[in-house]
């Protein structure tokens, strides 16, 4: 019940090939405010409206853009986070906020033009990983992934070796590269390997966590996910010594990865009180955090995703049953594409269309591909509403997002249902 790839899209496009052409100026959509929720893809900085799955990338980026990058403490030196997006997104939500790609340096751009971070980081991803000391060269993937540019690992062996940072690093390797290629064997076998073999029990439980979303996302064995899952209770069961914060995060993740084989087995109770021990980690984890900022990111990080999968554990239900659950992911990220996506979706199964509609058109204003196919959502619950100008105006922000959506032929569809239509519609 996390959110490593975009779902397939669902709605009409012109064509398939590439990134769309999104020159010109926007008709619904505020490229200014994509540029905030999403700062760190553009330069590693942090905005207060920056979405909770994106501010990752800028604490993975703290070695470039600040003056230390140690939080004083081995382990929490090293990658903890669980989000990352599909493999390449960055370059779509760039395009989408029509601003260039200071990373990739395919722009003509003058390096008087690009902000520092990334400069400096991409100096580094020119150089091989083996310049690096080991930790630098973990959060030197860890942050790869977390921008979506990792496709370059693929030429990078796995690497050999039975120390924590090594094992870590193979960890975060088949991460990044999963995002290109979800079904490669190659990677559920690192994860294998370090749910049995390990040294560390928290690296352990969270390879065993991947198993069971790859046995049941790509495999879709039920019965392979089960052993997974008995394998990361083993591995819980050594997780009894360490700081407070990382055996509450990890515990936490563990006991969500259980939920997500109950929700698919349809065992309702257990994944209510699977996702209820997730809670309960999910809260001493924040307490555990402090002042610690980089805590602090993981306990919301976590929250964010425990939140997300209740919503989508319910869907078919009556929003009101889990009410405060839907408030807090709501206040928690309001534009962020994924989560309103699925709180449209679950107000829509309960014939709540006017507040579908509007969870939906968030989503939209949230951007990604995700954020477009929330757009087409919100299209939909407008045109079925009767609201023909609400409909209209998420075509535009469609178009916005995704410039090879097939906009004019939704458009004729909406003329044929209400008549008139407003002229001057993208076409």
């Amino acid at each position: 019940m996390s959110e490593t790839m975009e779902s397939p899209l669902r709605y009409r496009r012109r064509t398939t090939a590439g990134l769309p052409d999104f020159q010109g100026t926007t008709r619904s959509l505020d490229p200014a405010q994509l540029r905030e929720t999403w700062a760190p893809w553009v330069d590693l900085s942090l905005s207060p409206r920056t979405h909770t799955a994106i501010r990752n990338a800028h604490f993975l980026g703290l070695p470039w853009s600040a003056a230390t990058d140690s939080q004083g403490d081995e382990l929490l030196d090293r990658p903890w986070f669980a989000i990352l997006h599909a493999g390449g997104l960055r370059s779509w939500v760039l395009a989408q906020a029509r601003i260039p790609d200071f990373l990739s340096g395919k722009e003509q751009q003058n390096d008087a033009e690009v902000p520092e971070p990334m400069l400096r980081l991409r100096e580094d991803l020119a150089r091989p990983l083996t310049d690096f000391t080991p930790l630098r060269r973990l959060t030197l993937v860890a942050l790869m992934a977390a921008m979506t540019s990792s496709e370059q690992l693929r030429a990078v062996p796995d690497p050999a070796g039975t120390d924590p940072l090594t094992q870590h690093l193979r960890y975060e390797r088949a991460r990044a590269l999963h995002q290109w290629d979800a079904a490669n064997p190659e990677y559920a076998g690192v994860y294998a390997d370090l749910a049995h073999h390990a040294v560390e029990p928290a690296l352990r439980v969270m390879a065993a966590g991947k198993m069971i979303a790859h046995t049941i996302r790509v495999n879709r064995s039920t019965d392979e996910a089960s052993e997974w899952v008995e394998t990361g209770r083993r591995a819980l069961g050594d997780l009894t010594t360490g700081p407070a914060w990382l055996i509450h995060l990890v515990t936490s993740r563990y006991h969500r990865a259980a939920a997500l084989y109950f929700h698919k087995t349809k065992h309702r109770e257990q994944t209510t009180a699977a996702l209820a021990s997730a809670s309960e980690e999910d809260e001493n984890l924040h307490r555990a955090a402090g002042e610690n900022l980089l805590i602090a990111q993981l306990a919301r990080e976590n929250r964010r995703i425990i939140l997300e999968s209740t919503v989508k554990s319910r869907i078919g239900a009556a929003p009101d049953s889990i009410a405060q659950a839907c408030a807090e992911l709501d206040e928690l990220d309001p534009a962020y594409p994924s989560s309103q996506f699925f709180l449209g979706e679950l107000h829509y199964r309960a014939g709540a269309v006017e507040q579908a509609a509007g969870h939906f058109e968030r989503g939209g204003r949230g951007g990604a591909v995700r954020g477009a196919m929330s757009a087409f959502r919100a299209y939909e619950c407008r045109a079925e509403l009767g609201d023909a100008a609400g409909a209209r105006r998420c075509l535009d922000l469609l178009h916005d997002l995704d410039p090879a959506a097939d906009v004019a032929g939704y458009l004729d569809e909406l003329r044929t249902r209400h008549e008139p239509v407003e002229s001057g519609a993208p076409r």
